[in-house]
């Protein structure tokens, strides 16, 4: 026992100058290791097939509709992808999962029969159609054109329609959003 006692001790007397460069070495193999896997991840990315790219549209979007299902949502989704476009899958993983979580909570506070989300796109050739449609019974809060989220905390939410439009203006794409009939719209298209 006295063994152990001394051990602990020993552990215990430790300076803090030893357990900050240890936890220094550890923040930098981290660091590498992070550096690492980002290299292989984009390196994965920038060789994705046109399959490849289907399956993780497909993903996003299955994962939505199960997210909404849990929430008595329904989702209509046609996503043709003829061949990949030039939209780095990420960023197109980006807009999808984004306009749809927007979808979501937009529909949430709707009755349950209007509770219909409709999800319709097309891809070809670095062509890219898109639109989102969902019931909006809230007052939509406009600042120059730009919607500003309804919630308390700014800094945690309103980013989803930021990421879609920085995204659509790196690809040159047309967003346009729309609000008629307490249905909410938006669409972006390729300008080719």
């Amino acid at each position: 026992m006295k063994e152990i006692e001394n051990y602990v001790n020993n552990k215990l007397n430790i300076g803090n100058e030893e357990i900050i460069d240890f936890l220094k070495q550890q923040e930098e193999y981290y660091k590498e290791q992070i550096i690492l896997i980002n290299c292989e991840l984009q390196r994965a990315y920038e060789n994705i097939d046109t399959n490849k790219y289907k399956e993780c549209v497909g993903n996003v979007i299955e994962d939505r509709k199960n997210k909404a299902k849990n929430k008595r949502i329904g989702i209509s989704a046609d996503f043709i992808i003829k061949e990949k476009s030039e939209i780095d899958i990420k960023d197109m993983m980006s807009i999808l999962s984004n306009l749809m979580d927007n979808a979501i909570e937009g529909s949430e506070n709707n009755s349950e029969e209007k509770r219909i989300i409709s999800l319709w796109g097309e891809m070809d050739n670095n062509i890219l159609r898109l639109e989102i449609s969902n019931p909006y019974e809230k007052k939509l809060n406009l600042c120059n054109g730009e919607i500003i989220t309804t919630k308390s905390d700014k800094k945690k939410h309103g980013l989803g329609l930021k990421i879609i439009k920085e995204i659509a203006e790196k690809y040159n794409l047309i967003m346009n959003i729309s609000i008629d009939e307490n249905i909410f719209k938006m669409s972006l298209e390729s300008k080719n």
